[in-house]
C-alpha cells in the first residue's frame, strides 16, 4: 500500500555531514496508531545516487480503513550540529500532503510488489491485515537543477497518515537515513 510506496520514496531520497547516520524508522503515532510498520530495510545502506536499492518491509493494519486518506509527509535535511532545515515540496518530493490516496494506489509502479491480506489487490477500503513489500528494486536518477542539494546527507522524514473524514491520524512513522 501507500506506506510501502513511501519506503521506496525514503530510500530514493537520502548523506551525512561527517559520517553514516544510522537507517531507523520509529513509530511517532499521537496515540494507538492503527496502522504499524516492521522489518523495513534498504539494501545497500547508506543509499547511493545515483544508483539502485532494494527496499522491503512489513505494514500492519489493525482494522479496516476506507477513504478519503491523506498522506502529510515533512522531510527534514540535516545542516550542521542539530540542525535540521525543512525540505520544501518540489515536484513531489519533500515536505508534501498527498490527498485522495485511494486514488493513487492503482496506479503504484509496477514494480511495487506488495502482498495484501485477501490478495484482491490494492485498493480502497484497505482490509485489516498484514501488507509486505517484497523486495522491490528502485533507480535512483543523479539530482540535478534545484534539487541537486538533496543529492547527499542526512535526512529525517515523518509521514502521517490521516483519515480525512475524521481528521484521525491512523498512523505516523519516522524515517532516519543517510544519502551519499
Amino acid at each position: 500500500m501507500l506506506w510501502a510506496s513511501f519506503v521506496g520514496v525514503v530510500a530514493l531520497l537520502s548523506q551525512p555531514t561527517g559520517g553514516v547516520m544510522p537507517f531507523s524508522v520509529t513509530d511517532c503515532s499521537s496515540s494507538r496508531p492503527v496502522l504499524t510498520t516492521s522489518d523495513v530495510m534498504v539494501i545497500p545502506y547508506p543509499v547511493q545516487v545515483p544508483g539502485k536499492v532494494t527496499a522491503r518491509g512489513r505494514i500492519v493494519l489493525n482494522r479496516p480503513v476506507e477513504g478519503d486518506l491523506t498522506l502529510e509527509v515533512t522531510m527534514k535535511k540535516h545542516v550542521k550540529w542539530n540542525i535540521w532545515t525543512p525540505v520544501p515540496c518540489v515536484g513531489n518530493i519533500g515536505s508534501c500532503s498527498y490527498k485522495n490516496l485511494c486514488t493513487m494506489l492503482p496506479r503504484l509502479p509496477s514494480k511495487v510488489k506488495i502482498q495484501t491480506p485477501d490478495s484482491a489487490g490494492l485498493e480502497c477500503p484497505l482490509p485489516a491485515g498484514e501488507y509486505i513489500l517484497n523486495p522491490s528494486v528502485f533507480t535512483i536518477p543523479e539530482f540535478t537543477g534545484p534539487l541537486s542539494w538533496l543529492a547527499k546527507g542526512d535526512f529525517r522524514l515523518t509521514a502521517k497518515l490521516i483519515d480525512d473524514r475524521t481528521g484521525e491520524e491512523l498512523g505516523c512513522q519516522q524515517v532516519e537515513l543517510t544519502i551519499t
